[in-house]
């Protein structure tokens, strides 16, 4: 009974890697058949999104919530300068500039 349940469990290991393993070629060649220049593209808007939600997150740290209720800065000034030590840096765009796609 116990060999049984374990060729049963085993079987349905396999078959669910099997599936895993076909949706995933399938995808591949999904991958495969892409066009050059459509992978470019997505490549730009996917770096155009990531630096936008990195200096949303940036500018987010920069903003006092304590400032936002009406209190004053001067009962926060230690929390921001002790905050505030080199962890935010300016974020460099040069790489995100266009180039020419190799056709």
């Amino acid at each position: 009974m116990i060999y049984f349940s374990a060729i049963i469990n085993l079987s349905a290991n396999l078959a669910k890697l099997a599936r895993t393993l076909f949706t995933d070629a399938i995808h591949f060649m999904a991958l495969l058949a892409r066009s050059r220049a459509a992978l470019a593209a997505e490549n730009l808007f996917l770096r155009k999104q990531l630096a936008f939600y990195q200096e949303r997150d940036r500018v987010e740290l920069n903003s006092d919530p304590w400032d936002q209720r009406g209190r004053s800065k001067g009962s926060v000034t230690k929390l921001n300068h002790s905050r505030s030590k080199g962890s935010v840096t300016k974020l460099n765009h040069s790489h995100l500039s266009p180039t020419p796609l190799d056709l």
